[in-house]
């Protein structure tokens, strides 16, 4: 199946924009591409969560389906950033925590993360070029996309409190003894 010129556009998009990262004449602290990765992760979030909405409101389905489906897509994409995504950002929060000097933008992930969204991009472009149904690729959309989302905080939430890398790498963050009520 041929490739519309609305998938065209928005896989052309994807690939431009590390490549615009790449070739900017300017350089980020740190803290500015811990930004810039809350940014890029919540909008892509965001952006597919929006393409699975309008997948699914071409569905022929009975509305709870689609809901119970929905809700679905919602709990797995919401446990998948908070169990595996996360890690991945925590690894680039210190990763991005070591560096000494400014960077340009494009190191607001290492090369292995840029790959995983290549590899992310073609399995998205794979649903459309072999046709899967409109109701799956919806659901996978918003599932993906609310990993995305889920897992973006995790940069703000070390942009408003730091934490060390033994503290990051705890399956659920302790309080200490300070916190009690």
């Amino acid at each position: 199946m041929p490739l519309d010129a609305q998938t065209l556009t928005r896989l052309s998009i994807m690939l431009v924009i590390p490549l615009i990262l790449a070739i900017v004449p300017f350089k980020l602290d740190r803290y500015a591409l811990m930004r810039l990765a809350f940014a890029i992760w919540m909008t892509g979030g965001i952006m597919l969560s929006k393409r699975g909405i309008e997948f699914l409101a071409q569905v022929d389905q009975p509305f709870s389906v689609i809901a119970f489906s929905v809700l679905g897509a919602l709990l797995v994409g919401m446990l998948k950033g908070k169990f595996i995504l996360n890690k991945s950002s925590i690894r680039n929060i210190i990763r991005l925590e070591a560096l000494t000097e400014r960077q340009k933008p494009i190191h607001v992930y290492p090369l292995r993360s840029w790959i995983v969204i290549g590899v992310m991009l073609l399995i998205s472009l794979s649903l459309t070029v072999f046709n899967v149904d409109i109701f799956i690729r919806g659901l996978v959309n918003i599932g993906v996309g609310m990993g995305l989302i889920t897992s973006s905080f995790i940069y703000l939430k070390h942009l408003r409190s730091p934490f060390t890398p033994a503290e990051a790498t705890q399956a659920e963050p302790q309080g200490d003894a300070n916190d009690a009520p």
